[in-house]
């Protein structure tokens, strides 16, 4: 099963959504905006009912999964309303499902540092390149 499609580390095909591929190996550490309920379109054209987070400085959001839904309530609660307003720190890795390899995204299972005084009073919006570089949050990267 091919992942998603790239040219020169960038997605071709860039969507709405975080995939693992725009993190280039390292960690990001995003704020929680919101978290909502969305109904997704699914592969065959109907539509499903996905929690989703958004995120502060960025349009990209998140769908969320059991696996990394269950891994931000140990850090920050089990009430979802709760995470708004709080980091976290995603890392890409590869996860068997559904019989094959595929890239994913998780959640490091320690709440990450507070961002500097600077950030805190302004986090700009970013674009892929910073994305590339792990510059959000002001942690991980290479």
């Amino acid at each position: 099963m091919a992942g998603k499609v790239t040219h020169k580390g960038e997605l071709m095909f860039p969507s709405d959504y975080l995939s693992a591929v725009e993190f280039k190996g390292g960690d990001v550490t995003l704020t929680v905006k919101d978290v909502f309920a969305d109904d997704l379109r699914t592969k065959d054209g109907g539509k499903e009912r996905k929690w989703v987070i958004s995120f502060i400085g960025t349009d990209k959001k998140l769908v969320l999964n059991k696996t990394n839904s269950e891994a931000i309530a140990h850090l920050h609660g089990s009430k979802a309303e709760n995470w708004i307003g709080e980091r976290v720190t995603f890392y890409p890795t590869r996860v068997s499902a559904f019989g094959a390899m595929t890239d994913a995204i998780r959640v490091r299972e320690t709440k990450p540092s507070e961002p500097q005084q600077q950030e805190q009073q302004q986090q700009p919006t970013f674009s892929d390149a910073d994305l590339d570089a792990g510059l959000l949050g002001g942690e991980g990267g290479a």
